[in-house]
């Protein structure tokens, strides 16, 4: 009897950008919407080196962060669901509840970095960050259960998404 192998050159590959495609803000992000381009406050003096998104967590994906993985780290999967959510450099993700008052918006085109892992969506710039914001409390809620109908298939959901984020890593 023969067994099928599933090797990592089957698994689908991701979109990327072609030569000709410019990158541009992401805009299906429910339940959030685009913020806008705003400064990170680390290089403002007195400031203690303070972060624009400092009180959740972060996570850099280098060589694969795309806005839709940041945005299912910071509002999917089991644990907090963040208000605000903001990619910068092209491969960090901030997740935060509040956004640092001394972050002032800049125009878009100062959060022009490339996606890690998806050339074709912006992943805003050095110690720039672009921002999406939760956009409303009844759908941070619902969330939780990423549209599906109980919990444990939202966790189900989750895993499957972080084993496929580590399978890009293993491949590369």
């Amino acid at each position: 009897m023969a067994r099928a192998l599933l090797s990592m050159s089957s698994m689908p590959s991701i979109p990327t950008a072609t030569a000709q495609q410019q990158p541009t803000i992401y805009t299906d992000s429910f339940p959030y919407s685009y913020l806008g381009c705003l400064n990170e406050t680390t290089d403002i003096p007195n400031t203690n080196g303070a972060r624009a998104l400092a009180d959740g967590k972060v996570w850099a994906g280098t060589g694969y962060m795309t806005v839709p993985m940041c945005l299912g780290f910071c509002g999917g999967g089991p644990g907090q669901v963040y208000r605000f959510v903001g990619l910068e450099y092209s491969r960090e993700c901030w997740c935060a509840d509040v956004l640092n008052g001394l972050s002032v918006k800049l125009d878009d085109s100062a959060c022009a970095l490339q996606c890690d892992g998806n050339a074709a969506q912006l992943c805003g710039g050095p110690l720039k960050l672009s921002v999406y914001v939760m956009t409303s409390n009844q759908t941070m809620a619902n969330i939780s259960t990423m549209g599906s109908s109980s919990p444990s298939m939202a966790v189900a959901s989750w895993i499957l998404l972080w084993v496929a984020a580590a399978m890009l890593i293993i491949r590369d």
